[in-house]
Parts: structure tokens; C-alpha cells; sequence
């Protein structure tokens, strides 16, 4: 297994190919220190998630970005300009709240139309610009309509369709999809995919939820301890989390105490497990020294087996069915895994099963 990856900058200072630049920023919570030491770089075009549990500063980080909360120290740069001073509308960053906020004597049109009526662009260019944004939203039949009239996902979509037609350089969107049910969850999330690929806005995106994050970043920033723990792509960071605190709050890896037993291999609660040398150099590990051993969920599984399969073999506890990839919690000596089954060779409660790992999908921390 290869260690992880850095965060490689995607240009250098002042590049304009940043939209976003935070250097070693300090955002306070009240009296509190609050985030310490965050520096993170988005490149133009790019969507970055936010990603991590409720109290960590997501969202107060957010506000500093577009200059609705403090920064003690750092800078944040939009483009090539620094912006740690200037007001909110001299950021060219455009600020879209968790709960949208439309104004209710306005129709559809008039909303979004709203950041270019400020500007004093005239009726017509301004219908020109809006008529578009309306279709590709799918707000088009809907655009003389006013907000009451509107679902929570309509609002939402109008929200969004206001703030790219102030055409900022940085959109920032705290937590647009927390208060929508699963069908608006999808139709909003789909809104955003495709109103960003047309606008060539940078975004960045709160959210705690994984499979947001999974789906609207191109990389995922995760914030613990009030500081930035990890920046990779999805696949990355699910693969090789940096550390064992992000890999527990991801949830997606069980967690194993191990002994390195040869150059090569781990002894663990589920046996003997054959690992890569380069993941125990990884780890830091030598022989006989102990390690956190995560693995992924989808790299455990188990099949009916003989009582005496020997290491690894366990005994049925209770199976959880699923739409897709029922489990079975397998009890393996004093250690409870919860393993991937055969639906078309399921197990029944109590039978003797053995677990099988793939080693692709292990990652080891010193322990």
C-alpha cells in the first residue's frame, strides 16, 4: 500500500488559477481560539467539500471566506487579490445560505434577476441573462411564480440560480441540502452539478453528510480538532484515510488492533493477514511492534465454512438485509466484525462462516 498522497498545491502563490487561497488562517468562535492553522487552495472551476462532524467550524469558516466573520490571523486571497480586509460585496464571492432567502413580493424571474437589477442592467439585457439560467434549472415554467408558491426545492433551485447570476468567482453554500427530503436531496444536489459545470465558478460546500460530499466534490477538505485534517479526492480519501481519527469519523473502515509479525504479514483478532511491506514501512512499523489496522467494509466478507476452518472462522451473530450488500455480524473469538455476505449462499443465524479480508482494502497507523 503507497502512503498517502500530499495535498499537491494546484499553483503558486497569487496564480489566478486559484480562485481561493486560505494561508494559516485563525478564525475565533467568540472568545475562543476556535480554527487554527487552516490553509487550503481551490482552483478555479473546482467544487471542494467542507467535510466534517457538527462543532468543528465549517460553517464559520465559510462566513470568514465571504466576510461575515472575523479572522484573527492568516489571509484569504479570492483570485490573485487579498481580501481579508474588504467588505462582503468586495469579495466577488457570493455567500448561499442553508435556508434559502428569497424575496416574497418577487417573482421567480425577478429573484434571480435581482444582483443584475442592483447593477442597474437594463430590462431587456437582464431577461436575456436570467431566461437561460431559469431552463437549465429547470425553474423556466415556474418563473412567474412567487416563492409560496414554490416546494422547498424549487426555493432552493431559485436561491441557487440568483447567486450565479451575480457571476461571482467563489461560491460558498452552507449546508444546501440538510432540511430536503431524499427526493429534493437528489434533484438539488443534480441542480448544483449542473449550474456549476455552466458557470465555471469555484464552490466551496459545508456539509456533514458522506455521500454530499461523495457526490459535489472534486476534493473533500475534513475538518477536526478546529483544523484541517485531510485534503484529497473522494477516492483517495476513502482509500487512504491520513489518520486513524479520520478514518473513524469517516465510518467507513472497521478498526483492528495488530502485531507485525513478519516483514509481510499482521497478526490480528481475525488471524494472520498478508500485507504489503511498503504499508508496515508506511505505518512505520517493524516487527513485533503493535498497529491500528482499518479495514474497509467492503473488503470484509465471509462464506459458510467448517467449524475447524481454522483462523478467521467465526459463528453467525445476526444479518442485517440491505437493498444492496446484506451483512452478517460474525462473532470471530472476542472479536465482533461485520462482514459482507453471498445473498445467493446466504448464512443462517449461527452457522460457522469465515471471514476473508482483501488486502487492497487495509490501511495501518501505528499502534
Amino acid at each position: 500500500m503507497t502512503p498517502f498522497p500530499p495535498d499537491t498545491p494546484r499553483a503558486t502563490m497569487h496564480d489566478v488559477t486559484d480562485a481561493l487561497q486560505l494561508h494559516d488562517l485563525t478564525v475565533p468562535f467568540g472568545e475562543s481560539t476556535g480554527l487554527t492553522g487552516v490553509s487550503l487552495r481551490v482552483a478555479a472551476g473546482e467544487r471542494v467539500v467542507l467535510l466534517g462532524p457538527s462543532g468543528e467550524g465549517k460553517t464559520t469558516l465559510l462566513r470568514a471566506i465571504a466576510g461575515l466573520a472575523p479572522v484573527r490571523a492568516g489571509r484569504i486571497l479570492i483570485g490573485a487579490r487579498e481580501v481579508s480586509a474588504l467588505p462582503p460585496e468586495q469579495r466577488n464571492a457570493v455567500y448561499l445560505h442553508q435556508v434559502p432567502v428569497l424575496f416574497p413580493h418577487l417573482r421567480v424571474r425577478e429573484n434571480v434577476a435581482f444582483p443584475l437589477t442592483v447593477r442597474g442592467m437594463p430590462r431587456a439585457e437582464r431577461a436575456r441573462m436570467v431566461a437561460p439560467l431559469l431552463e437549465r434549472l429547470g425553474l423556466g415554467a415556474l418563473a412567474d411564480r412567487l416563492p409560496s408558491a414554490l416546494s422547498g426545492g424549487q426555493r432552493h433551485r431559485v436561491a441557487l440560480a440568483r447567486a450565479l447570476a451575480a457571476k461571482p468567482q467563489l461560491l460558498l453554500l452552507d449546508e444546501p441540502l440538510a432540511a430536503l427530503d431524499p427526493v429534493l436531496r437528489a434533484d438539488v444536489r443534480e441542480a448544483i452539478r449542473e449550474a456549476h459545470a455552466e458557470s465555471g465558478a469555484a464552490v466551496v460546500l459545508v456539509t456533514h453528510d458522506l455521500d454530499d460530499a461523495t457526490a459535489l466534490g472534486d476534493r473533500i477538505a475534513v475538518l477536526l480538532g478546529r483544523q484541517i485534517a485531510q485534503v484529497a479526492t473522494p477516492a483517495e480519501l476513502f482509500a487512504r484515510p491520513a489518520s486513524p481519527d479520520v478514518m473513524r469519523f469517516l465510518g467507513t473502515h472497521q478498526e483492528f488492533r495488530g502485531v507485525v509479525a513478519t516483514p509481510d504479514s499482521i497478526d490480528t483478532p481475525l488471524g494472520r493477514l498478508t500485507v504489503p511491506t511498503e504499508a508496515l514501512r508506511s505505518a512505520g512499523s517493524s516487527v513485533g511492534a503493535g498497529v491500528i489496522v482499518g479495514v474497509r467494509d467492503d473488503a470484509i466478507r465471509c462464506r459458510c465454512a467448517d467449524a475447524n476452518a481454522g483462523p478467521g472462522t467465526g459463528h453467525v451473530v445476526s444479518i442485517t438485509p440491505r437493498p444492496r450488500g446484506s451483512s452478517a455480524t460474525v462473532q470471530v473469538g472476542d472479536q465482533r466484525v461485520q462482514a459482507l455476505i453471498d445473498a445467493m449462499q446466504p448464512p443462517a443465524i449461527g452457522d460457522a462462516v469465515l471471514v476473508e479480508i482483501d488486502p487492497r482494502g487495509l490501511v495501518l497507523f501505528p499502534g
